[in-house]
């Protein structure tokens, strides 16, 4: 074929190279400028054009060479060839290649815009929307006003619809506790601000530890290793260990019976109500961490016997309470069961039924009937006597005292105690409407966690910290006047502190017993406070047996030196010393002298 001529077959042909033998060239391209006569041409990409019956795009043409820096400063570069199309969306064009342009001519490409934040992007999208509409309240690319931080006393409203936990079942099968709901009664007294208190310590304060009467030889009892859980009863105490059941006599300390536990891990401990006063505290429940409840006699025979056994709980059993003539057992997953109409040997045989509290509570303490659990910042009080739900309410202490360490309940149970490791004490009133707790006073007793409490029949109410100290105050004034300061174990925290009811049948006496489970230590002490009460008596009738009369003393110190007394300077000396001390210096002369030596050996030898 001749040069420059064209094949009718070649026609429309999209891979015909348009710089090879069979391109046609009807007029040369134009000249280039003066300036750049000397750099590397770039000739221009022809548009690409799509293949009849689809196909792959046709090859890039080779990279040209890079132009001097001067020459890239003063020209103005061509325009990138455009990136090739997929088959299916590349548009039918003619096979006739674009005619070339100079690089001089050709546009610059534009820059890509700089990226925003898109903080920026909202804030001028925003600005733009607001100046369309400038009546618009609120833009809907706009966030709404955050709502206002709650305050610490408008936590219990919040509560307002809690899941509470169902009641008793005549089945004693354990319902779910989201089975109904039951709305938090707002009591504005159970979060009412009332001012922190110290107590007084300056004018009733003794420090002597009030040990018992010579009815108890020894009131320390040691025990061989850890204590885990205590009761007391009259002349006896019983111990849980790590392997066995230990019962002490009292008046002497001495270990009379043993039960080996072996493997089974003792959680709970509770003397079982008896009809008879005279049994009281003969028969003792054992609460395991399998769920299980055992019966030991500790009277009859001369060892420790089981009476009975039972899985009780699903779970470890947490907590062993006796409340008037029943036993309270919780466990750590809120299986609650109430063991009633108790009479020494009996009671495992009952099916009580089950109920649903607040897993993991740490302190309990039970006042009309009504259940009080502190766990963390929280107490929750229950009534097991409701039929729709036994959750009644909720109190938050946050931003008021720290968490609940410790629970009492007083005797005609119109109080309720708690203590708090911030060193807190906080009296409540069960006596509002519905039960509804109203805080009566908190006082800032120590610095120190609280670790016991028990309130006596007395009205004085016993304190025991991490320290290992005891404190007993009147909470019958206000401020609170503190009684006693004492030191019941060395460096170990209190564990817990236990009164003997059987003590004033037994006795006569309030036998308040404290134990360290750390020290592995049990300490007795007089709950009447017999000698405090009996020195306060005296004190308050002095005038009628004694008569007051004004006295002088003279105190004064000599310094020997290190003389002996038979020495000639000290012979003729002492007239003279005697004379000026008590002739002339003193008038009239003094009732009492005291005289303070100096010196009596020497100190360089």
């Amino acid at each position: 074929m001749p040069r420059g001529g064209r094949d009718a077959d070649s026609e429309g042909d999209p891979f015909a190279d348009p710089f090879g033998d069979d391109q046609s060239v009807d007029t040369p391209p134009p000249p280039l400028p003066q300036a750049r006569r000397n750099a590397p041409v770039t000739p221009a990409m022809p548009a690409p054009v799509a293949r009849a019956g689809g196909g792959p795009p046709p090859p890039l043409p080779p990279a040209p060479r890079s132009a001097s820096v001067s020459a890239l400063a003063t020209s103005t570069p061509a325009p990138s060839p455009p990136m090739p199309m997929p088959a299916a969306r590349r548009p039918q064009q003619s096979p006739v290649a674009s005619p070339v342009r100079s690089p001089k001519d050709a546009p610059p490409p534009p820059l890509a815009p700089r990226p925003t934040a898109p903080a920026v992007r909202q804030a001028r999208l925003l600005e733009q929307q607001q100046q369309q509409q400038p009546q618009s309240p609120m833009s809907p690319m706009q966030a709404p006003a955050l709502p206002a931080r709650p305050s610490a006393s408008s936590s219990v409203s919040s509560l307002s619809e809690r899941p509470s936990t169902l009641g008793r079942n005549s089945g004693g099968a354990t319902s779910s506790p989201m089975g109904s709901y039951d709305k938090l009664s707002k009591q504005p007294d159970a979060r009412q601000d009332v001012k922190v208190t110290a107590p007084d310590f300056t004018s009733s304060l003794n420090r002597r530890p009030p040990a018992p009467d010579s009815y108890i030889t020894n009131n320390e009892i040691s025990h061989k290793g850890a204590v885990k859980q205590v009761v007391v009863s009259g002349f006896y105490v019983c111990t849980a260990g790590q392997q066995n059941l230990r019962l002490y006599y009292i008046p002497s300390g001495e270990n009379v019976k043993s039960l080996p536990l072996n493997d089974t891990k003792v959680t709970g401990l509770a003397l079982v109500p008896c009809a008879d006063p005279e049994d009281e505290g003969s028969v003792v429940w054992i609460g395991t961490e399998k769920g299980d409840i055992i019966s030991a006699d500790l009277q009859s025979g001369t060892t420790i016997t089981i009476l009975d056994k039972r899985n009780a709980h699903t779970a470890a059993i947490s907590h062993m309470i006796r409340y008037r003539n029943s036993i309270w057992t919780l466990d750590e997953n809120g299986g609650l069961r109430i063991w009633s109409d108790l009479d020494g040997r009996t009671g495992l045989s009952a099916e009580p039924p089950r109920m649903k509290i607040g897993s993991r509570q740490e302190r309990l303490a039970i006042a009309k009937g009504r259940l009080w659990a502190g766990a963390g910042r929280s107490i929750e009080i229950y009534n097991p006597d409701d039929p729709r739900s036994i959750f009644q309410q909720r109190v938050d202490l946050s931003g008021h005292a720290g968490a609940v360490t410790a629970m009492a309940t007083s005797r005609d149970e119109d109080r309720v105690y708690s203590g708090h490791d911030d060193g807190k004490v906080i009296i409540w009133s069960t006596s509002g409407g519905g039960g509804a707790p109203a805080r009566l006073a908190v006082a800032a007793c120590s610095p120190y966690r609280v670790s016991a409490l028990l309130a006596v029949p007395s009205g004085d109410l016993w304190v025991g910290f991490a320290t290992g100290k005891v404190h007993v105050y009147d909470t019958s004034a206000s401020p609170w006047v503190a009684l006693k300061d004492f030191g019941a174990h060395a460096s170990a925290p209190v564990t817990d502190l236990v009164l003997d009811e059987k003590s004033l049948l037994a006795s006569g006496r309030q036998t308040v017993m404290s134990f360290s489970a750390d020290a592995g230590q049990i300490r007795l002490w007089d709950g009447f406070l017999s000698k405090d009460v009996a020195d306060s008596y005296v004190k308050s009738r002095e005038a009628e047996y004694s008569t007051y009369r004004r006295i002088s003393a003279f105190v004064g110190s000599w310094n020997i030196n290190a003389i002996k007394p038979d020495a000639p300077e000290v012979s003729s000396r002492v007239d003279k010393l005697l004379s000026e001390w008590f002739g002339v210096r003193c008038s009239p002369p003094p009732t009492i002298i005291v005289i303070g030596f100096q010196e009596l050996v020497d100190l360089e030898s």
